[in-house]
């Protein structure tokens, strides 16, 4: 069995680094990118200011097919951790949203990374069900949604991520 485990290394961000500045994001020298503990996000893809997280680069799983997630395999190690002024210090989870839940956990699965739990709550009406899956120090939190919530191809979407911050008022903040 391998030793090398499943990790988010980049995420890809339609997103202008100017303002992820302005909220007490350390950019790096190329004013393109920053760390967020172990995972690098770059302002590289999409057109600024339509915003969102566009895509992911993964170490450590067997295939890049995630059910429609724009996804690239990682060539390389993840770096150094850093600082920033606002003290976010790594990402806690990114969330995923599916029509499917069952065929995007096998989509997961069958790249290997295993679904850690599947969590139901609400009426059976209005019943939200949620599969969360470990990646490093990343959780991603994939969320059944109804079908036009996700778009016209019925894949799987990226809806946003949430930091650890030592202060709770940078805690929460959507990509998307």
């Amino acid at each position: 069995m391998s030793d090398v485990r499943p990790q988010i290394t980049e995420l890809h961000l339609s997103a202008d680094p100017g303002a992820w500045a302005a909220a007490g994001f350390e950019l790096d020298a190329s004013g393109e990118r920053l760390r967020l503990g172990s995972t690098v996000l770059g302002f590289d893809y999409g057109t600024p200011g339509k915003g969102g997280l566009a895509a992911w680069t993964l170490g450590g799983v067997s295939a890049t097919d995630f059910d429609g997630l724009p996804t690239a395999a990682a060539s390389g190690a993840a770096g150094a951790p850093a600082g920033h002024p606002n003290t976010a210090f790594q990402i806690d989870h990114l969330v995923v949203f599916t029509p499917d839940l069952e065929r995007t956990i096998a989509a997961f699965e069958a790249a290997g990374v295993r679904c850690r739990r599947i969590r139901e709550v609400g009426p059976p009406e209005q019943q939200l069900r949620q599969a969360f899956f470990r990646f490093g120090e990343v959780i991603a939190e994939v969320v059944q949604v109804p079908a036009d919530q996700v778009g016209p191809d019925g894949a799987a979407r990226f809806w946003g991520s949430y930091r650890d911050c030592h202060r709770s008022r940078f805690r929460r903040r959507r990509t998307r």
